[in-house]
């Protein structure tokens, strides 16, 4: 479950980008409480007791608000069922989030400065797509999922734990291998190394 201060971090983060904020002269992030924590806290359970990520769905929240202003502390968690089948509604349907991929994108960035590492879309698992490929999941697209390998999911990956819950995980692994020209699930799992894995490419190509 994602912890609590991750999901403040990202409350601040969607804070300041409101029109209440961008407009305010007091732009000061908000400090971590118990009460605060434990409303984060909670959400993080409700969202996995119905199959959502809890940051995607933070990032659902506001952008209900029109980003105007924060939800809520109180309001982090539906306490009725009309609400929450309107809100799960509004989950599913998410289709544009781009200040969702920017706060991801900039995490995956600062994490490359730190350990001096690459990321590298054949080999790493990248949160972003996970977010999605869970999202997908739990609508029932997987088809969808897919067919966005190319560009969003990046697709079958043999570490991820949604993959391993998809009912079409061999056939998107297959189509990803065939599309790549190599095993990429070897890569993956480490068996086989990013410079082995050209040297098929290559191969299967004349090179």
């Amino acid at each position: 479950m994602v912890d609590a201060q991750v999901l403040l971090s990202d409350y601040n983060y969607y804070r300041n980008h409101t029109h209440a904020i961008q407009k305010s002269k007091f732009k000061r992030e908000l400090k971590a409480d118990s009460e605060k924590l434990q409303a984060l806290a909670a959400m993080a359970s409700f969202c996995e007791s119905h199959s959502a990520d809890p940051r995607l769905w933070l990032y659902m929240l506001f952008k209900s608000k029109n980003w105007l202003y924060s939800p809520k502390f109180t309001q982090l968690v539906p306490k009725q069922k009309k609400t929450i089948n309107s809100n799960l509604l509004k989950y599913l349907n998410l289709t544009d989030v781009p200040l969702f991929r920017k706060r991801v994108s900039d995490q995956i960035s600062s994490a490359k400065q730190v350990s001096g590492k690459i990321f590298d879309p054949n080999h790493d698992i990248s949160l972003s797509a996970e977010s999605l490929k869970r999202r997908y999941l739990g609508a029932g697209d997987v088809e969808r999922c897919m067919s966005e390998t190319r560009t969003l999911t990046f697709g079958y990956h043999p570490r991820s734990l949604i993959c391993a819950r998809c009912p079409i995980a061999t056939k998107c692994e297959a189509a990803i291998k065939d599309w790549v020209g190599f095993d990429i699930s070897a890569l993956r799992r480490d068996e086989i190394t990013t410079q082995q894995a050209q040297q098929l490419v290559a191969y299967r190509h004349g090179g």
